[in-house]
């Protein structure tokens, strides 16, 4: 299901995201966009594959401790880099600090969540793969067509300040 979806976005974004340029004298962080990406892929390959190797495999930790190093090392890039991915001075804003932990809270619930379902739905009720995910695929069609209506509602529908008593 994933290929298809990528290849209509690949069809429809030209037509619907202006094009151009970003500002002059913008350049793309290449070290720091390697290093967390490849960081990020050690150290999930590491967990994931601790789940079904053993956590006594060398081979995961090898891939933990590498995806942290290089993690490291996107963090020292980002305060050298003119142009950084993510900038530490905005990282270290606490309101970015609450704000991050709880998308990750939110993402890790929902990750769990859905897991759980998955399995209840399949081995518990005994549905099909396809059944499943069709099960999933519809309130993410509704978030999605919230996430298109909202705007055009809030633009129509005034403004109400509310008084606390």
């Amino acid at each position: 299901m994933n290929v298809p979806v990528a290849l209509a976005i690949l069809v429809v974004a030209p037509k619907v995201v202006p094009g151009g340029r970003g500002a002059r004298g913008q350049r793309l962080d290449v070290p720091g966009a390697l290093s967390v990406t490849a960081g990020l892929v050690a150290f999930v390959y590491g967990i994931s594959r601790g789940g079904t190797s053993g956590w006594s495999d060398p081979l995961v930790w090898a891939a933990i401790v590498l995806g942290v190093a290089l993690l490291a090392v996107f963090w020292r890039v980002e305060l050298t880099s003119p142009h950084p991915l993510a900038s530490p001075a905005v990282l270290r804003l606490r309101q970015v600090g609450w704000g991050n932990a709880g998308g990750f809270g939110i993402f890790a619930l929902g990750s769990a969540i859905v897991f759980m379902m998955t399995l209840y739905l399949q081995q518990v009720l005994g549905y099909s793969a396809v059944t499943t995910g069709l099960i999933f695929g519809l309130p993410g069609l509704s978030a999605f067509t919230a996430g298109m209506l909202a705007p055009r509602i809030l633009a129509v529908v005034p403004l109400r300040v509310m008084k606390h008593e």
